[in-house]
Protein backbone atom coordinates (compact mmCIF):
# COMPACT_ATOMS: atom_id res chain seq x y z
CA UNK A 1 0.00 0.00 0.00
CA UNK A 2 1.35 3.33 -0.60
CA UNK A 3 0.98 6.59 1.55
CA UNK A 4 -0.28 9.36 0.32
CA UNK A 5 0.21 12.70 2.14
CA UNK A 6 -1.76 15.55 1.44
CA UNK A 7 0.27 18.51 2.65
CA UNK A 8 -1.98 21.72 2.07
CA UNK A 9 0.35 24.76 1.08
CA UNK A 10 0.24 29.25 0.61
CA UNK A 11 2.64 29.76 -2.16
CA UNK A 12 3.73 32.59 0.03
CA UNK A 13 5.12 32.44 3.86
CA UNK A 14 3.29 33.94 6.74
CA UNK A 15 4.97 34.20 10.07
CA UNK A 16 3.36 30.81 11.42
CA UNK A 17 3.86 28.85 8.41
CA UNK A 18 6.89 29.15 6.54
CA UNK A 19 9.32 27.47 4.11
CA UNK A 20 11.58 26.16 7.15
CA UNK A 21 8.17 24.60 7.91
CA UNK A 22 6.99 22.97 5.16
CA UNK A 23 11.42 21.45 5.16
CA UNK A 24 10.73 20.01 8.57
CA UNK A 25 8.02 18.44 7.69
CA UNK A 26 9.14 16.93 5.01
CA UNK A 27 12.13 16.26 7.27
CA UNK A 28 10.16 14.18 9.24
CA UNK A 29 7.91 12.13 6.90
CA UNK A 30 11.15 10.95 4.65
CA UNK A 31 9.03 10.41 1.46
CA UNK A 32 10.20 8.43 -1.56
CA UNK A 33 8.69 10.97 -4.00
CA UNK A 34 7.23 14.43 -3.65
CA UNK A 35 4.73 15.38 -6.18
CA UNK A 36 5.09 19.13 -6.63
CA UNK A 37 1.68 21.63 -8.03
CA UNK A 38 3.73 22.37 -11.47
CA UNK A 39 3.05 20.98 -14.95
CA UNK A 40 4.69 18.96 -17.05
CA UNK A 41 5.68 22.04 -19.26
CA UNK A 42 8.27 23.39 -16.11
CA UNK A 43 10.27 19.84 -16.63
CA UNK A 44 12.38 18.67 -19.43
CA UNK A 45 11.96 14.98 -20.90
CA UNK A 46 14.86 14.08 -18.42
CA UNK A 47 12.59 15.15 -15.56
CA UNK A 48 15.31 18.03 -14.90
CA UNK A 49 13.17 21.60 -13.67
CA UNK A 50 13.91 24.21 -16.98
CA UNK A 51 14.69 26.98 -14.37
CA UNK A 52 15.88 27.06 -11.13
CA UNK A 53 13.28 27.23 -7.92
CA UNK A 54 11.89 30.36 -7.08
CA UNK A 55 13.11 30.31 -3.66
CA UNK A 56 10.89 32.99 -2.37
CA UNK A 57 7.90 30.61 -3.11
CA UNK A 58 7.27 28.44 0.19
CA UNK A 59 7.30 25.22 -1.37
CA UNK A 60 10.21 25.94 -3.81
CA UNK A 61 12.42 27.16 -1.11
CA UNK A 62 11.56 24.02 1.30
CA UNK A 63 12.08 21.43 -2.05
CA UNK A 64 15.73 23.08 -2.67
CA UNK A 65 16.35 22.59 1.23
CA UNK A 66 15.28 19.01 1.00
CA UNK A 67 17.17 18.43 -2.23
CA UNK A 68 20.51 19.41 -0.62
CA UNK A 69 19.86 16.85 2.24
CA UNK A 70 18.50 14.10 0.45
CA UNK A 71 18.29 12.64 -3.38
CA UNK A 72 14.82 12.92 -4.22
CA UNK A 73 12.39 12.14 -7.08
CA UNK A 74 10.30 15.20 -7.84
CA UNK A 75 7.56 14.69 -9.89
CA UNK A 76 5.29 17.51 -11.62
CA UNK A 77 1.37 16.81 -11.20
CA UNK A 78 -0.61 19.70 -12.57
CA UNK A 79 -2.58 19.37 -15.61
CA UNK A 80 -0.87 19.22 -18.89
CA UNK A 81 -0.18 22.79 -20.71
CA UNK A 82 -1.35 24.74 -17.46
CA UNK A 83 0.26 27.87 -18.26
CA UNK A 84 -0.98 27.85 -21.95
CA UNK A 85 -4.39 27.56 -20.60
CA UNK A 86 -3.69 30.44 -18.07
CA UNK A 87 -3.14 32.39 -20.92
CA UNK A 88 -5.41 31.48 -23.24
CA UNK A 89 -8.99 32.98 -20.48
CA UNK A 90 -6.14 35.54 -19.51
CA UNK A 91 -7.20 34.33 -16.27
CA UNK A 92 -4.77 37.18 -13.64
CA UNK A 93 -5.76 40.22 -16.19
CA UNK A 94 -9.70 39.25 -16.25
CA UNK A 95 -9.73 38.75 -12.28
CA UNK A 96 -7.76 41.95 -12.06
CA UNK A 97 -10.51 43.72 -14.26
CA UNK A 98 -13.49 42.25 -12.68
CA UNK A 99 -12.54 42.98 -9.00
CA UNK A 100 -11.62 46.66 -9.74
CA UNK A 101 -14.62 46.71 -11.35
CA UNK A 102 -16.68 45.62 -8.78
CA UNK A 103 -15.28 48.18 -6.26
CA UNK A 104 -15.96 50.89 -8.14
CA UNK A 105 -19.40 49.75 -8.48
CA UNK A 106 -19.64 49.50 -4.66
CA UNK A 107 -18.14 52.73 -4.00
CA UNK A 108 -20.89 54.68 -6.06
CA UNK A 109 -23.37 52.24 -4.50
CA UNK A 110 -24.28 51.59 -8.27
CA UNK A 111 -25.37 48.28 -7.24
CA UNK A 112 -28.52 47.12 -5.87
CA UNK A 113 -29.38 46.03 -2.69
CA UNK A 114 -29.12 42.22 -2.90
CA UNK A 115 -26.20 42.60 -5.13
CA UNK A 116 -24.35 44.41 -2.93
CA UNK A 117 -25.10 42.22 0.09
CA UNK A 118 -24.22 38.89 -2.33
CA UNK A 119 -21.15 40.08 -2.85
CA UNK A 120 -20.14 41.55 0.51
CA UNK A 121 -20.66 38.28 1.88
CA UNK A 122 -18.17 36.91 -0.35
CA UNK A 123 -15.84 39.77 0.41
CA UNK A 124 -16.06 38.65 3.83
CA UNK A 125 -15.83 34.74 2.95
CA UNK A 126 -12.39 35.79 1.38
CA UNK A 127 -11.35 37.98 4.68
CA UNK A 128 -12.01 34.68 6.84
CA UNK A 129 -9.83 32.82 4.53
CA UNK A 130 -6.99 35.60 4.90
CA UNK A 131 -7.21 35.76 8.50
CA UNK A 132 -7.14 32.48 9.34
CA UNK A 133 -4.34 31.77 7.45
CA UNK A 134 -2.58 34.48 9.11
CA UNK A 135 -3.43 33.59 12.32
CA UNK A 136 -2.91 29.91 12.27
CA UNK A 137 -0.39 27.18 12.01
CA UNK A 138 0.52 24.80 9.35
CA UNK A 139 -1.24 21.91 11.27
CA UNK A 140 -4.50 23.81 10.95
CA UNK A 141 -4.04 25.18 7.63
CA UNK A 142 -3.91 21.27 6.92
CA UNK A 143 -7.64 20.90 8.41
CA UNK A 144 -10.96 19.94 7.90
CA UNK A 145 -11.82 23.81 9.92
CA UNK A 146 -9.54 25.37 6.76
CA UNK A 147 -11.49 23.41 4.42
CA UNK A 148 -15.03 24.36 5.26
CA UNK A 149 -13.74 28.04 4.84
CA UNK A 150 -12.28 27.22 1.69
CA UNK A 151 -15.54 25.57 0.40
CA UNK A 152 -18.02 28.51 2.29
CA UNK A 153 -15.69 30.81 0.12
CA UNK A 154 -16.49 28.85 -3.02
CA UNK A 155 -19.78 28.68 -2.65
CA UNK A 156 -20.34 32.42 -2.08
CA UNK A 157 -18.36 33.47 -4.93
CA UNK A 158 -20.35 31.48 -7.25
CA UNK A 159 -23.63 32.89 -5.98
CA UNK A 160 -21.67 36.29 -6.94
CA UNK A 161 -21.02 34.88 -10.53
CA UNK A 162 -24.61 33.28 -11.20
CA UNK A 163 -26.72 36.04 -9.43
CA UNK A 164 -25.34 38.84 -10.13
CA UNK A 165 -22.22 38.94 -12.45
CA UNK A 166 -24.46 37.01 -14.75
CA UNK A 167 -27.14 39.66 -14.66
CA UNK A 168 -25.58 43.08 -14.00
CA UNK A 169 -25.64 45.10 -17.34
CA UNK A 170 -22.00 46.28 -16.32
CA UNK A 171 -20.41 43.17 -14.90
CA UNK A 172 -21.91 40.55 -17.35
CA UNK A 173 -19.12 41.22 -19.94
CA UNK A 174 -17.05 39.05 -17.25
CA UNK A 175 -19.42 35.98 -17.03
CA UNK A 176 -18.33 34.04 -19.91
CA UNK A 177 -14.58 34.29 -18.39
CA UNK A 178 -16.34 33.19 -15.06
CA UNK A 179 -17.35 29.98 -16.56
CA UNK A 180 -14.33 29.30 -18.26
CA UNK A 181 -12.59 29.46 -15.24
CA UNK A 182 -14.74 27.35 -13.37
CA UNK A 183 -14.44 24.91 -16.37
CA UNK A 184 -10.83 25.35 -16.32
CA UNK A 185 -10.26 24.62 -12.32
CA UNK A 186 -12.80 21.75 -12.09
CA UNK A 187 -10.52 19.97 -15.39
CA UNK A 188 -7.51 21.00 -13.24
CA UNK A 189 -8.75 19.09 -10.50
CA UNK A 190 -9.76 16.06 -12.78
CA UNK A 191 -6.22 15.72 -14.04
CA UNK A 192 -4.75 16.52 -10.42
CA UNK A 193 -6.06 13.23 -9.08
CA UNK A 194 -5.31 11.10 -12.15
CA UNK A 195 -1.91 12.71 -12.24
CA UNK A 196 -1.05 11.98 -8.23
CA UNK A 197 -2.23 7.99 -8.46
CA UNK A 198 -0.20 7.57 -11.45
CA UNK A 199 3.20 9.06 -10.48
CA UNK A 200 1.99 7.47 -7.22
CA UNK A 201 2.80 4.06 -7.93
CA UNK A 202 5.43 1.47 -6.54
CA UNK A 203 5.86 4.43 -4.34
CA UNK A 204 6.13 3.77 0.02
CA UNK A 205 4.93 7.26 0.95
CA UNK A 206 4.39 10.10 -1.16
CA UNK A 207 4.28 13.69 -0.74
CA UNK A 208 2.02 16.07 -2.45
CA UNK A 209 2.32 19.63 -2.45
CA UNK A 210 -1.30 21.36 -2.90
CA UNK A 211 -2.33 24.70 -2.90
CA UNK A 212 -4.45 25.15 0.09
CA UNK A 213 -7.50 26.12 -1.61
CA UNK A 214 -7.13 22.66 -3.95
CA UNK A 215 -6.65 20.79 -0.96
CA UNK A 216 -10.49 19.59 -0.20
CA UNK A 217 -11.11 18.44 -3.10
CA UNK A 218 -7.81 16.57 -3.96
CA UNK A 219 -8.59 15.01 -0.22
CA UNK A 220 -11.87 14.40 -0.97
CA UNK A 221 -11.87 13.10 -4.40
CA UNK A 222 -8.42 10.83 -3.85
CA UNK A 223 -10.08 9.21 -0.40
CA UNK A 224 -12.86 7.53 -2.66
CA UNK A 225 -9.85 5.93 -4.23
CA UNK A 226 -8.30 4.31 -1.76
CA UNK A 227 -9.64 0.38 -1.90
CA UNK A 228 -9.15 0.55 -5.83
CA UNK A 229 -5.61 1.99 -5.92
CA UNK A 230 -4.32 0.10 -2.92
CA UNK A 231 -3.73 3.77 -1.06
CA UNK A 232 -3.99 5.64 2.38
CA UNK A 233 -4.93 9.30 2.04
CA UNK A 234 -3.28 11.00 5.03
CA UNK A 235 -2.89 14.25 6.80
CA UNK A 236 0.51 14.74 7.53
CA UNK A 237 0.14 15.42 11.28
CA UNK A 238 -2.35 12.21 11.20
CA UNK A 239 0.97 9.74 9.38
CA UNK A 240 3.50 11.29 11.44
CA UNK A 241 1.55 10.13 14.72
CA UNK A 242 0.96 6.55 13.23
CA UNK A 243 5.20 6.66 12.73
CA UNK A 244 5.83 7.77 16.20
CA UNK A 245 3.20 5.38 17.21
CA UNK A 246 4.80 2.47 15.61
CA UNK A 247 8.00 3.28 16.36
CA UNK A 248 7.29 3.95 20.49
CA UNK A 249 5.47 0.21 20.15
CA UNK A 250 8.35 -1.22 18.84
CA UNK A 251 10.54 -0.47 21.63
CA UNK A 252 7.95 -1.67 23.97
Amino acid sequence: MTNIIIIGTLHKNTKKYTGDTLYNILVDIEPSCILEELSDEFYTESGELKKARNTESQEDYALNKYEKLKTIKIKPYDIYNRQEQIKNIQLFKNYKDLFTDIDKLLKKKYLSENETIIINDAYEAMKKRDRFINRNKCKRINSIDFDKIIIEKEEKWNKVIEEVIQNNKILKKYYNFCIADAIFWNERTVAMVQNILNKSKNERTVAVLAGAEHRPELFTKLKLEEKENDIKIMEYWEYLEKVRNLTHASTL
